[in-house]
């Protein structure tokens, strides 16, 4: 064929170049860096009582204005206004929204549910 004819006519042009792969070999160590997996800004934890349930937010230098809670009879919303963060949770038994305390603190905030009936939940 016309193109392999030319393709040999010009590797026979080309000079030839000899490579050789010689390791490169540096007088500094080489030091391994280690990348810790990132820390979640915000997480969040619950502990109960006969009476109450607290779910705790750790939420680091954050203002009341910063969020969005929901809760009624057998839901909790907590979220971010800027939407980092979002819980959503179908409650194991229901609570009297309307009792419940809010606190909100430099580095976490608290959610004190009442109970309707005292009871132990399993799970939030």
């Amino acid at each position: 064929r016309k193109c392999n004819a030319e393709i040999d006519q010009l590797d026979e042009k080309t000079p030839k170049v000899e490579l050789s792969a010689k390791p490169i070999e540096s007088k500094k160590p080489v030091e391994e860096v280690k990348i810790a997996p990132a820390k979640p800004k915000y997480r969040h934890e619950w502990y109960q009582t006969p009476t109450y349930v607290t779910v705790t937010v750790f939420a680091k230098g954050t203002k009341e204005d910063d969020w969005d809670i929901t809760i009624t009879e057998r839901n909790l919303n907590v979220a971010t206004k800027d939407g980092s963060y979002k819980l959503a949770v179908v409650l194991a038994a229901a609570v009297q929204a309307k009792k419940t305390h809010k606190s909100f603190r430099s580095t976490k905030i608290e959610l004190r549910l009442f109970k309707v009936a005292s009871a132990k939940w399993e799970s939030l």
